[in-house]
């Protein structure tokens, strides 16, 4: 979980922690298990975010991302709380 994050395509080391997160795994080649959860209280910016995050992953991932690959799962929430008590749920 990351809070108060930019997203700044500046950030190599962020970009290059979500790259390795979408990547198939080096000891089995298995792609890892990811969800994206984005929490804006602007609904109207989540798809920006949602593409700053895009533009952090491998170019697999953001293409299918972008694509609407359901592999991906992605939520956006309007606020922590909204986020926490989904979470808290699905527990």
């Amino acid at each position: 979980m990351f809070i108060g994050v930019s997203l700044a395509r500046t950030d190599f080391h962020l970009s290059s922690f979500f790259r390795s997160l979408t990547q198939p795994s080096p000891l089995t080649g298995q792609r890892r298990i990811v969800e994206i959860c984005v929490v804006n209280r602007d609904r109207e910016t989540v798809k920006e975010v949602a593409e700053r995050l895009t533009l952090a992953m491998s170019p697999q991932a953001a293409k299918a991302f972008r694509s609407g690959w359901k592999s991906i799962p992605t939520y956006a929430f309007e606020s922590i709380d909204a986020f926490l008590n989904k979470a808290a749920s699905s527990d």
